[in-house]
């Protein structure tokens, strides 16, 4: 298969799965949320208690986040980059975190990628943020209304 061809459809299927991935974390969150939420949510900003809840959700979304890396891991290995599989995992999140692997690196034809998965990255590290900063709005909206 010609490298661009298979780069944009790698590319494009780890950015669908990674946007579905993220949503999907996005959703058990909110259903969380409105299974138990007046009673994960109903402390003020200030107690304590309240670091159990956000302990949650951060650890929902670092399991969204690896399960991310690991469908761009699955893209490097059909593509026959890297040696192993665990090397493409750790390449994954080399560049999912945008920390880079300088030991490692795709072949000339596939090195797009490695770029793009960067930015899917930081794509998906600030919709996670943007979800931790209107959870505690949540909450301060329902500290303040008591």
């Amino acid at each position: 298969m010609d490298p661009i061809l298979a780069n944009w459809a790698a590319g494009s299927l780890a950015i669908i799965g990674t946007v579905l991935l993220q949503f999907g974390t996005q959703m058990v969150l909110l259903r969380i949320g409105s299974l138990h939420g007046r009673r994960l949510l109903d402390f003020d900003l200030r107690s304590p208690r309240l670091v159990l809840p956000i302990l949650l959700v951060v650890f929902v979304l670092i399991v969204g986040h690896l399960l991310q890396v690991m469908i761009w891991a699955m893209a490097y290995a059909a593509l026959g980059e890297l040696d192993d599989f665990s090397n493409a995992v750790y390449f994954s999140l080399a560049s999912y975190t945008t920390v880079g692997a300088n030991e490692l690196e795709l072949s000339t034809a596939h090195r797009i990628l490695g770029a793009l998965e960067a930015g899917m990255g930081v794509l998906m590290f600030g919709w996670s943020t943007a979800i931790l900063v209107a959870l505690l709005a949540h909450v301060e909206r329902r500290s303040a209304g008591r």
